[in-house]
């Protein structure tokens, strides 16, 4: 689970990326569709995967508090 809980942080940065990258295409080409779109995306993409990995991480957290109290 410690495993898990570190890799949230890795997750966290590659979303943050990926919207930043989502970011850049949509206002550096917002004159041609398609890397409008694909910038629309991966913002969207990015927001919501994130939003979620949020949610999990309290979970993991709640759960590996849960696993130290019950096997010490």
């Amino acid at each position: 689970m410690k495993v898990v809980m570190k890799n949230f942080i890795i997750y966290s940065y590659v979303e943050i990326a990926l919207a930043i990258i989502g970011l850049t295409l949509f206002f550096l080409f917002a004159k041609l569709p398609f890397f409008k779109g694909i910038g629309l995306g991966l913002i969207m993409q990015a927001s919501l995967m994130l939003t979620l990995a949020y949610f999990a991480e309290k979970r993991g957290a709640e759960y590996l508090k849960f696993l130290r109290m019950v096997c010490k």
